[in-house]
């Protein structure tokens, strides 16, 4: 009934897709059975401008968690197409993409002007959650990844079920520690620990269970 009402407010199949694959996040195979919520998860990547916003999205969200006051513009502009690109070409990153990357990001968030003399290294965020070049390399390098098995159709049942059950677990650790990060950060990364709206749950999820997806993928403690 939920699908029928929302059917005339969102007549893209994508987006309506977020209705039962938010149910199975939360609810269950009960709710909606796993090979239903890969239909979803599929539709929903399978529009093509989906995973690109959310790759986008997730570049514009580096780049505020990270940017540097030094850093030019062009740089910034670049930063934010390459991060893009690679995210939504998908595939294991080359030794030369990656190197590419990393100039980009280190432009960005380490600019020469700043850090050439010194030999510091940016981090920014509390501690316990750092954010680091190298960290940077390592998410974008697991959303191109997950962004290929799926186009791929490579995606099975199992995984997303152990997918969700990433995405389920962090969410529980992330909100028993999200009061304690909000309260040690200041300034524009105060954003990134703000508590979600429900709204914003909903419309996130296939955007993070892409990101857990690719956590899945490269990260050993993921694993």
């Amino acid at each position: 009934m939920l699908l029928l009402s929302k059917r005339e407010e969102m007549p893209k199949r994508p987006a309506l897709a977020l209705i039962p694959l938010n149910i199975w996040l939360w609810w269950g195979e009960e709710c909606v059975p796993l090979r239903q919520a890969l239909k979803a998860f599929s539709t929903w990547c399978g529009d093509g401008a989906s995973p690109k916003e959310a790759c986008h999205r997730a570049a514009r969200d580096a780049l505020n968690q990270m940017d540097h006051p030094g850093a030019s513009d062009t740089a910034r502009n670049r930063f934010i197409r390459i991060f893009t690109e690679i995210a939504y070409q998908g595939g294991r990153l080359s030794e030369a993409k990656r190197d590419e990357f990393e100039a980009a990001a280190r432009a960005v968030f380490e600019p020469p002007s700043v850090f050439r003399s010194t030999r510091l290294i940016h981090a920014a965020g509390p501690p316990g959650a750092l954010i680091t070049v190298d960290g940077l390399i390592a998410r974008t390098s697991g959303l191109a990844e997950a962004v290929q098995l799926v186009r791929t159709k490579r995606l099975t049942e199992a995984l997303l079920d152990r997918a969700g059950v990433l995405h389920r677990h962090s969410k529980r650790e992330y909100a028993a520690l999200r009061p304690g990060l909000a309260a040690q950060t200041t300034g524009t990364l105060s954003e990134l620990f703000a508590e979600r709206t429900m709204d914003e749950e909903f419309n996130s999820a296939g955007r993070d269970l892409l990101m857990a997806l690719g956590w899945l993928l490269t990260s050993p403690r993921a694993q």
